[in-house]
């Protein structure tokens, strides 16, 4: 089963070519949605050929691209969660300049007869056009039995890859989401193996290193993976377990310990009360200091984050 990273920025995808180009000969994936920046969809589509090589013990060269990019696929979806609409003649152009493997319909949250009157749209217009990407529909519903009559309609469409939508929630009134049922989802995955026996099925959003081997098992080809850039701690307090590897005097680097021994107090005391502007100052001169003291040895905040990223990336699927 292939794991996709959700990126939307650069600096993932910086943090991402360095932990590839750790895991050569693995297959992994990348997703974004049809309305990120100018600027990414550029970086994206070229990936990982323009993209710069940080904080790795290995030579950025043409060879290593190539090897890369050889590993890796990107799928692009319409931004469900976005609540925006384009025709399918400018989703399908955003799709074929992302250099887009998979491309997506666009689909409605747990509504599914909106989800196949597009799907309909969408593979009458896929078909008038040369594109270089497979066309994925999306089943959608409430139960299971409205998810199976979904996926029973886009396959007498004639769509040959087909994923299950609509799995997630919003927890609250908050910015976070999560999968709705662990149970549903098991239970629609086998539903749908025995009624259909695909030999494709993407799950979106769903995708967690723990929940790997149960959807391998369940005959899942490829999920999308979002939380991967929040691998790590924001408060810094990791930042400790690699000072002691870095060519730093060692005087220098038992300032720098208590400097960000400090630092991170200070943003668990931020994350556990609102911050007011003096702590927010306090932070910030905080940081500048260390980053000053970091300069002198070409060293910044960002290798730290990187670093941490791409071990616990390691440590899941190295």
């Amino acid at each position: 089963m292939i794991p996709f990273f959700v990126v939307d920025r650069p600096v993932s995808l910086e943090i991402l070519k360095g932990f590839f180009a750790e895991s050569l000969g693995k297959k992994f994936g990348i997703l974004t949605h049809a309305f990120t920046s100018k600027n990414f969809r550029k970086k994206f589509r070229n990936f990982p050929f323009e993209t710069p090589l940080k904080y790795v013990g290995l030579v950025d060269s043409k060879e290593l691209n190539e090897k890369i990019s050889q590993n890796i696929l990107k799928f692009v979806d319409s931004g469900i969660f976005l609540q925006k609409r384009i025709s399918y003649e400018e989703l399908f152009e955003a799709y074929q300049f992302l250099n887009a493997d998979y491309g997506v319909i666009v689909d409605f949250l747990n509504d599914k007869e909106k989800t196949l009157h597009s799907a309909e749209e969408a593979i009458r217009f896929y078909r008038k056009g040369k594109w270089s990407f497979k066309l994925v529909g999306v089943a959608q519903g409430r139960t299971i039995d409205e998810y199976l009559e979904c996926y029973e309609n886009l396959v007498r469409l004639g769509y040959k890859y087909i994923a299950l939508g609509g799995l997630l929630k919003r927890n609250g009134n908050s910015n976070y989401i999560r999968l709705s049922c662990e149970k549903f989802l098991k239970d629609l995955l086998i539903s749908v193996k025995k009624e259909f026996s695909p030999d494709w099925i993407f799950t979106f959003g769903i995708y967690n290193p723990k929940r790997h081997a149960l959807l391998e098992s369940l005959g899942v080809w490829g999920a999308d993976y979002k939380g991967w850039i929040f691998e790590y701690e924001e408060d810094y307090s990791f930042v400790l377990d690699y000072l002691g590897s870095l060519d730093i005097p060692t005087l220098k680097k038992i300032e720098l310990k208590e400097l960000f021994k400090i630092y991170s107090l200070q943003r668990k005391k931020c994350s556990f009360y609102y911050s007011n502007d003096n702590e927010k100052k306090i932070i910030s001169q905080l940081r500048k200091e260390i980053e000053l003291k970091l300069l002198e040895f070409n060293i910044s905040f960002q290798f730290f984050r990187f670093r941490r990223v791409r071990d616990n990336l390691m440590k899941y699927f190295g």
